[in-house]
């Protein structure tokens, strides 16, 4: 066999062994002569591509099943783009001569399409998943011992798994000192909390591993091609059937074994759910979009048990993907998802700006598992109950994330101006057990913001990151810099951070913040050093407009609020006043002067809000608002005039759906000045456009969106009517002759009174259509197929009701026997199982034993055509123009 590499253009790259995503990794294709395509994969379980060095994009042409360079294929307002296969075959042209575009992916609509079907529909999620979101996360359940379970699957066409099984089980399960192992990193991770140990079934046979055999080839859980794959799946549904269908064949199967122990604890957290169970699947990945790719998900639309829990979170691994996925790094990446960790790179957008790169198990993962942040480990992982917070100028010294005998003093925060966002300080220690991987030694300063929860829905205009780690040329939120020396020391020079530096600190959404200075960054040795300088935002002076307001504040602990502050801030958001309790108070009264106009108040919690109180009084000593116990950050309301009375006046909100099928919730009559939340509900047979503020007056205003969000927040001014404008969700029917059925027959689709046609209609959801088929004369109609299905449909005309994008395809078969004749030069012969067509270029040919078997049906591409034949013997050939020819292969 033959090997064909692309040479095209060489550059750099440098490959980074991630669990989730890959970037530039080395794969293999066999293309349909047999010949082996070297290229490279990028990306993740919901989208991943191949392409070659120089990022051209590849794709296997549905129809001719060979490995092409893809194209962009524009819509007609430009407003989206598909991936198409061209006629280049990849590895033999240079595509740039074609003019054919680099690094060509999917575009974000298509990718969050596919992303969807991963989504748990909401009325099958269980309880844990939403426990598990953000900081619902439980503070127990990742503490004290999960016991995670292995359940090895091959498929009906495989031998037996030939790793090692003690090889697989040092990766789970090696507590010795030192190991690199899915159990040792957890212990050290959550400073000794958290154990996780693993047990595998089948029950290996000594040092040989035991798998549960399916009932079905590996190709059955592959994508369907025309050519290459029949067998294969055509839709994300049909993708999700096999796979579940597959574990859920594999826990029966372990079921009727009876090996698990029935004294195992499968339920540590007692939500009625198998911990965590890990199917490890012989073989490799595949392309684009597939169920054979490393990922977690639940078993949500059936009910499987194994010793009586329920299987419902999983995570699903290929035993066979070498290194780069296979590994400690991977399993630990995964089940960190399912202890509630979300991912911190970008999905859709912006793939290529990094929020923190290999610094955080959850981005960008080494080889062994690098520390999560501590971040991270508070929020999610539970193991951390506090951070402490930085709020007076000094020197402060930090351990290391990775120290695992000094489990103290390893993280600060510093709040921001904003309420919603703060910074992090860590020391990172490449010298240390599991955190070798990273690319240097010193202090790590992170930004975090509470408003949003990982990176995965990036969009750097509605939705930013949670955690962005500073570094060098990073300027804002687009731009990625050199993450890789984001550390801070006086070994690396990088010693201060102030509004002066690179980096220099600035908060979600490009803004420059002047309230912090980080200088005197020590040497990284067994602990890191620095100074910190708080510097408050100015107070402008109110002029002879001014009356004055008291605040009386309460600590019932008399440590100063803990970081926790008061704003006052003008329309225009200029901060009129800044409050915060003096030194070793209980309880301290402040007189300021404000502005005469409306004045927004906002509460900044600490590091403990709930031991915080304050009472604010206007000119007249009318309590305005009394708070004994500030939880947590916002707007505590808005001060129309603070040198009157105040009397708040009462506003009605009006919410409405400009659609009846529709509901939106949130309405009623409320304190001006106040925030409130309206929400447009989600709907199943619509999509939600947007908020416009007033009647909705038809689709004009569809353009005069306010906000996208289904849960808006707005501040109560005035009696407001607010629309939520929703659009049926539409699906296209396309209907057409089958592959190289041109000109056998027509087809129609009639959607009544959405309309009809020969080609394609747009109906919304769940519309009832009509397709039919008429063959031309010479012809008779077959069978329909259903996208890319393998079932055939025979009924014609075809009523269908319409759930989502679909191709009908029709096929027709000659009522006339072999194909008509036209004199054209045409030379068959055969050597060997090699069949040789030559001066076809563009024909159709058909390939049948003598059973009447088809062996290969198509269009020959290029003039010189090769196939290989399943083996000696008597074939026919059948060219489009020519007499069926008989041709021997011995």
């Amino acid at each position: 066999m033959k090997k064909v590499f692309l040479t095209l253009l060489a550059i750099a790259f440098c490959i980074s062994v991630q669990a989730a995503f890959v970037r530039s990794m080395p794969i293999a294709r066999i293309q349909p002569n047999g010949d082996t395509l070297q290229c490279y994969v990028t990306g993740d379980e919901y989208y991943h591509r191949l392409h070659d060095a120089a990022g051209y994009t590849i794709v296997q042409n549905p129809t001719t099943g060979w490995y092409v360079y893809a194209d962009r294929q524009w819509n007609d307002d430009r407003s989206d783009w598909k991936v198409v296969a061209t006629n280049h075959i990849a590895g033999t042209i240079n595509p740039a001569v074609y003019g054919i575009e680099a690094n060509i992916i999917a575009s974000p609509r298509t990718v969050a399409a596919h992303r969807s079907a991963w989504e748990i529909p909401a009325e099958r999620r269980s309880a844990t998943d939403d426990q598990l979101s953000g900081s619902k996360a439980l503070t127990n359940r990742n503490r004290g011992k999960i016991n995670n379970i292995v359940i090895f699957i091959r498929f009906s066409d495989e031998t037996e798994i030939e790793t090692p099984y003690t090889t697989i089980e040092a990766m789970f399960n090696d507590s010795t000192a030192n190991a690199i192992s899915m159990h040792n990193y957890f212990w050290r991770a959550s400073y000794s909390q958290l154990r996780i140990p693993t047990y595998f079934f089948p029950t290996p046979s000594g040092d040989s591993v035991v798998s549960y055999q399916a009932t079905h080839p590996r190709s059955y859980y592959m994508p369907f091609n025309e050519t290459t794959n029949p067998n294969g799946y055509s839709s994300d549904e049909n993708r999700r059937n096999r796979e579940f269908a597959l574990l859920e064949d594999a826990v029966n199967y372990v079921n009727t074994l009876n090996v698990v122990p029935s004294d195992l604890n499968l339920d540590m957290d007692n939500d009625g759910n198998v911990d965590n169970i890990c199917f490890v699947v012989k073989g490799t990945f595949t392309g684009w979009n597939d169920l054979l790719w490393p990922h977690k998900w639940s078993l949500y639309d059936r009910y499987v048990y194994l010793n009586g829990k329920r299987v419902y979170t999983f995570n699903l691994q290929l035993e066979g993907s070498g290194s780069h996925y296979f590994s400690t790094s991977t399993f630990c990446h995964e089940m960190f998802h399912t202890l509630g960790a979300p991912d911190l790179y970008h999905y859709n957008n912006y793939t290529n700006v990094n929020s923190v790169g290999s610094w955080d198990l959850m981005c960008n993962n080494t080889t062994p598992p690098q520390h999560m942040g501590m971040y991270m480990k508070m929020q999610y992982g539970k193991w951390i109950d506090t951070i402490p917070e930085i709020t007076e100028a000094g020197t402060y010294t930090l351990n290391s994330v990775g120290d695992s005998v000094h489990t103290n003093n390893q993280c600060y925060r510093i709040m921001s101006a904003s309420g919603s966002q703060w910074y992090m300080l860590e020391y990172r220690d490449n010298t240390e057990l599991f955190e070798t991987g990273l690319g240097g030694r010193g202090l790590l300063i992170y930004r975090i913001d509470s408003r949003y929860s990982g990176g995965a829905s990036f969009d750097a205009s509605t939705v930013f990151d949670e955690v962005y780690i500073f570094r060098p040329g990073g300027i804002n939120d687009t731009t990625n810099g050199h993450l890789s020396q984001a550390f801070f020391s006086a070994n690396s020079g990088r010693t201060a951070f102030s509004s002066s530096t690179d980096p220099s600190p600035w908060l979600t959404g490009n803004i420059a913040d002047t309230t912090i200075e980080i200088s005197n960054i020590s040497a990284a040795g067994n602990t890191i050093s620095f100074d910190y300088t708080p510097h408050r935002p100015a107070v402008p002076n109110c002029g002879d407009t001014a009356c004055n307001v008291t605040v009386e504040m309460s600590d019932q602990y008399g440590d100063t609020w803990n970081g926790g502050y008061l704003t006052f801030e003008n329309t225009s958001g200029e901060c009129i006043a800044v409050l915060s309790m003096g030194d070793g108070c209980a309880r301290e009264n402040k007189s300021i002067p404000l502005c005469r106009e409306p004045m927004i108040v906002r509460w900044y919690a600490g590091a403990s809000p709930n031991e915080c109180g304050f009472r604010i009084r206007v000119a007249d000593n009318t309590i305005w608002k009394s708070i004994s116990h500030a939880g947590s950050s916002g707007i505590v309301g808005t001060l129309m005039d603070p040198c009157e009375q105040y009397l708040p006046p009462q506003c009605t909100i009006t919410v409405q759906s400009n659609d009846t099928a529709c509901r939106v919730t949130g309405g009623g009559m409320f304190e001006q000045g106040t925030l409130r939340t309206i929400n447009a509900v989600q709907n199943g047979t619509h999509n939600f456009i947007g908020w416009h503020d007033g009647p909705y007056n038809g689709p004009q205003d569809d353009t005069i969106i306010t906000s996208t969000e289904h849960r808006r927040s707005i501040t109560v001014m005035h009696d407001s009517l607010f629309t939520a404008i929703y659009h049926p969700i539409t699906y296209t029917v396309n209907v057409t002759p089958g592959s190289n059925q041109d000109g056998f027959g027509s087809v129609y689709v009639d959607a009544g009174a959405y309309g009809g046609s020969n080609s394609s209609v747009d109906v919304p959801m769940n519309t009832e259509v009509t397709i039919s088929a008429t063959a031309n004369e010479g012809y008779e109609f077959d069978y329909w197929r259903k996208n890319y299905n393998t079932d055939h449909i025979t009924e014609n005309p075809l009523t269908v009701t319409i759930t989502g994008n679909v191709t009908y395809r029709a096929y027709f078969h000659s009522t006339t026997e072999g194909i008509s004749e036209v004199a054209a030069p045409v030379i068959v012969y055969t050597t060997g199982e090699m069949l040789t067509i030559d001066g076809a270029e563009g024909r159709r040919i058909e390939v049948l034993n003598m059973l009447g078997q088809q062996i290969f049906a198509g269009r020959i591409n290029s003039s010189v055509s090769h196939h290989i034949l399943p083996a000696p013997g008597i074939y026919i050939v059948r060219i489009e123009g020519n007499k069926a020819i008989k041709v021997v292969s011995k």
